[in-house]
């Protein structure tokens, strides 16, 4: 785009009066201020998007830290049962890894 317009410019040159040129070369430099203007303002949004995107990012963590730490004292809890039987065994286990499961889709999305 800047260079179709710089063509249309040196075109511009050529063809337009001297008077006619001054009002486009004017045009040209407020155009210029607005772009500066314009990049002042949307680097200070941009900041504040970028802010706003951590924030929301360390939101999840905490709420992760928040499941995880949940699923340890369900873990330490089922760890108290007494394991006398085989079968005993097997449901601690089966339990631990629906834990694990419910923790890693957990943090799926």
């Amino acid at each position: 785009l800047s260079a179709l317009y710089l063509a249309l410019l040196r075109c511009s040159a050529i063809y337009l009066s001297k008077a006619s040129y001054k009002q486009v070369a004017m045009v040209s430099e407020e155009i210029e201020a607005l772009v500066v203007c314009l990049h002042t303002a949307v680097s200070f949004l941009l900041s504040f998007y970028a802010l706003q995107r951590l924030g929301w990012f360390w939101a999840v963590m905490q709420e992760g830290f928040r499941v995880q730490g949940r699923a340890a004292d369900l873990g330490m809890l089922a760890g108290t049962r007494p394991r006398v039987t085989e079968e005993d065994w097997q449901s601690l286990y089966l339990f631990y890894r629906h834990l694990m499961v419910a923790f890693f889709l957990a943090f799926r999305d």
